[in-house]
């Protein structure tokens, strides 16, 4: 639908970009901040 309607096409696919998410977020732990008050 989004190359129909603005010609939009993804340059990494989703299970690509995932992987680089969940490797970035593996290494990079002490970036992370969680709050107890959600």
């Amino acid at each position: 639908l989004v190359k129909e309607e603005i010609g939009w096409l993804p340059i990494i696919s989703l299970e690509d970009g995932l992987k680089k998410t969940i490797d970035f977020t593996r290494a990079n732990k002490d970036l992370l901040t969680f709050s107890k008050d959600i």
